[in-house]
């Protein structure tokens, strides 16, 4: 099932802030995967809104990597990304 959500939704969800768990910035190294290396960091907001930081870099050129903010919705185990940053 597709989910849509409005501009004013995705504005809203882009402002509000997040909460990494403390010690995230320490244990942000990438894992091996088919063809690049990644690592996804779970990421909480004051609103119980379940986000998900995806990282992805490229093995052969780390210059080209993508930064995947995803939300999950509330009693729904569908996840799907919001916006994504590649170089």
């Amino acid at each position: 099932m597709a989910i849509a959500y409005t501009d004013a939704e995705i504005q809203g969800m882009m402002a509000e802030s997040k909460h990494a768990p403390s010690g995230t910035d320490r244990c942000v190294r990438l894992h091996p995967k088919r063809g690049h290396r990644e690592r996804q960091v779970d990421l909480s907001s004051p609103s119980g809104t379940e986000y998900r930081l995806i990282l992805r870099e490229n093995r052969m050129n780390a210059f080209n990597f993508s930064v995947i903010l995803a939300v999950r919705r509330l009693r729904s185990n569908v996840q799907g990304r919001h916006d994504r940053h590649s170089s």
